[in-house]
């Protein structure tokens, strides 16, 4: 989808708003329910996003959401597509077969409302949280009508700055600890970005090379030229012909020149062409070991008008 919207001037489509604000798409304005045209931008800004949440406010945690709508919500910055994520869970927990289970579920229930956790979304992702009405009175009150077996079930901790020795705890979850899979993944992340900046230098590098090869290529074209011209100048002084002017101050002084002289003439001019050309050949190897088995890398084209997206 992305690549159809970038590809294609004119095209309009539909998006998950904060994947198309990241691919730096154009976004077009939508017009709500209260006749006001904005983009999901705008909206966001004004907290429009959230707005359309308001419409469960009255709903209690454990009614049928089935009917609920948030599409095309009235409000002045509300936006009119938006999607929300539930999470449905049996009120009876017993079906977890250890109390160690009903406590990492409702660990992690908890922290997908926690701003420590959840805000992360909003700027990787481009999601937006729940309000704080609909956080506190739906959500965080719908955990709490969870039975778990109160007097087992382990209640975990979460370290988010280095706690001595408790963050080694059973049921602590660090953000700190890492395993060796994770810590492969990030050095791998890195060696891509490493090779990504190589692969734009080299870019940069080759079309250095090829500009200089071209303007060389300009520069033997003149010199060419002049030596056709010197060239034809001293023929013309060996057959001892005149003109007027400059042109037969320069007979008389070079009518004195002999054989030797001559052929030091036509050497010099003779080098002359061949150091230039030298310089060219050089050129075109220093341009040849350069692009050598390496490749081109596609690049994206600038984004058009009218790329249109949904809020997440």
């Amino acid at each position: 989808m992305t690549n159809c919207i970038r590809d294609n001037e004119g095209t309009i489509g539909y998006i998950d708003a904060g994947h198309g604000h990241s691919e730096n798409l154009v976004e077009i304005e939508l017009k709500n329910a209260d006749g006001n045209f904005l983009s999901s931008k705008k909206a966001a800004a004004n907290g429009g996003i959230g707005a359309a949440a308001n419409v469960v406010a009255n709903k209690s945690p454990d009614s049928d959401f089935g009917s609920v709508d948030l599409l095309n919500a009235a409000g002045e910055f509300t936006w009119p597509i938006v999607a929300m994520s539930y999470v449905y869970v049996r009120k009876d927990l017993s079906y977890l077969e250890t109390p160690a289970e009903q406590g990492l579920l409702i660990a992690f229930l908890e922290a997908l409302f926690n701003p420590a956790y959840i805000n992360q979304c909003t700027s990787l992702f481009g999601f937006t949280p729940v309000p704080n009405n609909i956080r506190t009175d739906i959500s965080l009150a719908g955990i709490a009508m969870l039975e778990k077996n109160t007097t087992a079930a382990p209640i975990f901790t979460f370290e988010n700055e280095t706690t001595p020795i408790g963050g080694q705890g059973a049921y602590v979850i660090s953000e700190k600890r890492r395993s060796y899979s994770e810590y492969e993944r990030s050095t791998l992340t890195k060696s891509v970005g490493s090779v990504q900046e190589t692969l734009l230098d080299a870019g940069a590098s080759l079309q250095d090379v090829v500009e200089m090869v071209e303007d060389l290529q300009q520069e033997l074209e003149i010199a060419q030229s002049q030596v056709v011209d010197l060239t034809s100048q001293v023929n013309a002084l060996k057959g001892g012909s005149s003109g007027s002017g400059s042109g037969e101050s320069f007979v008389e002084v070079t009518s004195n020149f002999g054989s030797k002289e001559e052929t030091q003439l036509k050497a010099a001019l003779a080098m002359s062409a061949v150091s230039l050309i030298l310089i060219v050949i050089g050129g075109i190897i220093m341009f040849s070991k350069n692009s050598g088995g390496g490749g081109t890398q596609d690049t994206a084209k600038g984004s058009f008008q009218n790329g249109q997206m949904e809020s997440a």
